[in-house]
């Protein structure tokens, strides 16, 4: 940096006071909107959706659903046809082949091998159109090729300057530990300190959604899943790369979908603070007890590790029910995930 823009540095903090306040009288005056997602605790933890100048982090072991997940707020963020919005996506580990075929699943109601050995009717033909429209949106800009974090800035940066004219622009990873590097870890870090650079150069502008896996070390905790319920819900200790998904990220979420890990009751929680929980409470003998163990058959929880400005009453776990539709997205892409927790540094290389 120059001497020059350096000395830039050193202006008036009411420069940026005054910048804060601004922000704030457009939320109010609705000038700026969060895009609001199909996630209800998503939108009570952001405020009301994904707004500008936001890091949202979204971790989970393979096969816990992380990738539905970005896809289900991929498809949110572009069924809203009347807000002019761009999204950059680094759809780095799925294959297109497999995301395009679970949608055509969903839209025709045949199963994978029927869709592939049979050529569509007229019919079927209009429902192809509808699934291969919403990928070729020209609102949505894919990189399948893995970057280190220089290339990563570079582009995305590009990206940005080309759509400036937009409301907002929503810039996604799936997933961190697919970065380029000699060291994972400090790889991850480079790439979070570009995300953090970008997010203060255009603070009204960007939304960041990533995501990351879990580390494997949680697994011995759910398989000993009877000593310690209430210790069977993750904390920043089982994230990989903690410390800088932790520091950059203004939202950390966790997934968890106990049945992926053997276990027919998950976690123990205090039954007053989260009884809008009440529909997941398991079965328990001890109605008077503080504490109820939660159903793990056919959920996901859904757990808030950071929020950097958090409601008072707010709990920070929520669930939902799994649904057909969602369980065999996960299941069709857990086959293609890797543990990316589980290999040495100069196994990662690519």
């Amino acid at each position: 940096m120059s001497f020059d823009k350096l000395n830039e540095l050193l202006k008036d903090n009411g420069v940026d006071i005054n910048d804060a306040v601004k922000t704030i009288s457009n939320f109010q005056s609705g000038k700026i909107k969060p895009i609001e997602t199909s996630l209800e605790h998503l939108n009570k933890a952001t405020f009301g959706g994904l707004i500008p100048g936001m890091v949202l982090s979204i971790g989970a072991r393979p096969s816990m659903g992380k990738t539905h997940t970005l896809h289900q707020l991929k498809n949110d963020i572009l069924n809203k046809k009347d807000r002019n919005i761009s999204m950059l996506l680094y759809n780095w580990e799925m294959p297109w082949f497999s995301l395009i075929l679970i949608q055509l699943k969903k839209a025709l109601k045949k199963s994978f091998h029927e869709i592939l050995h049979n050529q569509p009717t007229e019919f079927e033909l209009q429902h192809y159109k509808d699934v291969m429209e919403k990928f070729r949106d020209s609102r949505l800009t894919t990189v399948s090729k893995p970057l280190t974090p220089e290339e990563w800035n570079y582009l995305t940066r590009e990206w940005i300057e080309k759509n400036l004219d937009k409301e907002i622009l929503i810039v996604a990873i799936d997933h961190l530990g697919i970065v380029v590097g000699d060291d994972k870890t400090k790889s991850i870090y480079k790439l979070m300190e570009y995300e953090n650079a970008i997010k203060l150069d255009y603070p009204s502008k960007v939304v960041f959604i990533n995501l990351f896996q879990l580390n494997r070390q949680i697994e011995a905790i759910w398989r000993a899943k009877d000593t310690n319920p209430v210790g069977l819900r993750v904390t920043s200790e089982y994230i990989f790369s903690a410390d800088s998904i932790m520091q950059y990220s203004d939202i950390v979420m966790a997934q968890v979908i106990p049945e992926r890990a053997n276990m027919e009751k998950y976690a123990s929680v205090n039954r007053e603070r989260y009884k809008h929980l009440e529909e997941h409470f398991a079965d328990d003998s001890n109605t008077t007890s503080e504490y109820v163990r939660l159903k793990g058959t056919n959920r996901i929880y859904y757990d808030y590790i950071k929020r950097r400005l958090p409601e008072d009453d707010e709990s920070n776990l929520y669930a939902d029910i799994l649904n057909r539709e969602k369980e065999e997205f996960i299941r069709a892409t857990s086959s293609k995930e890797r543990d990316y927790t589980d290999f040495d540094d100069d196994e990662l290389n690519f």
